[in-house]
């Protein structure tokens, strides 16, 4: 699977070119286009300009980088499932998490209301994207 770089992504959403976000953090468009190839990684103050400047939240863009992998996921679910109050339900097709988190099923509620205004056409698929990275 290929790995995504949300710097590219949201700086293509902003419409933004390399130089615009370079000029708007104070590095080159060099260092931005070795960052959205991986050849190297910001510093998390510089990673706080890009998402500044990308108008995302700075966790949104810290690692770990995405997508993550089956495995992944459900290492972390497995490693928060006390701290999060995470129970597993088993239906007819599904297998379904519940979270008891009042701060994560507060950002869940808000996620599906978005997804249901994307659904509804309500918004674009670009529009999702954006607001989606500022949950």
């Amino acid at each position: 699977m290929k790995e995504i770089n949300l710097i590219k992504k949201y700086r293509k959403l902003r419409n933004m070119t390399q130089k615009q976000v370079g000029d708007a953090v104070g590095i080159t468009d060099v260092a931005v286009r070795q960052y959205e190839l991986f050849k190297r990684k910001p510093k998390d103050e510089i990673l706080r300009k890009i998402a500044k400047a990308l108008n995302v939240k700075f966790s949104y863009l810290k690692e770990p980088r995405y997508p993550y992998k089956s495995d992944e996921i459900f290492n972390i679910l497995v490693k928060y499932e006390e701290k999060c109050n995470i129970d597993i339900l088993e239906t007819q097709n599904n297998v379904c998490i519940r979270i008891a988190d009042d701060k994560i099923k507060s950002k869940l509620l808000e996620w599906s209301k978005l997804k249901n205004k994307l659904y509804n056409k309500e918004i674009t698929q670009e529009e999702y994207e954006i607001e989606k990275a500022n949950l």
